[in-house]
């Protein structure tokens, strides 16, 4: 949403890139190979989740260790 309007626009998955449920990605950001946001976060527009990083949040944060419930979406 900006200024009132839903705002729609390309976003960009890598190879092997996963994006938890309810989760929301603004145009523009992008998800590197094997990386990982994780469920209920937000990604802004323009933002970047580094390949192979996890990041979760809203605003997301990157997340050095990963809970049980990550290590599932990863092997999913």
């Amino acid at each position: 949403m900006e200024d009132g309007w839903v705002v729609v626009g390309p976003v960009h998955l890598a190879q092997g890139a996963v994006v938890g449920a309810n989760s929301v990605l603004a145009p523009g950001s992008r998800v590197g190979a094997g990386g990982l946001l994780a469920e209920q976060s937000a990604l802004g527009r323009d933002e970047v989740v580094p390949a192979g990083e996890t990041w979760a949040g809203s605003p997301p944060e990157p997340r050095g260790i990963e809970d049980a419930a990550l290590v599932a979406m990863r092997q999913a």
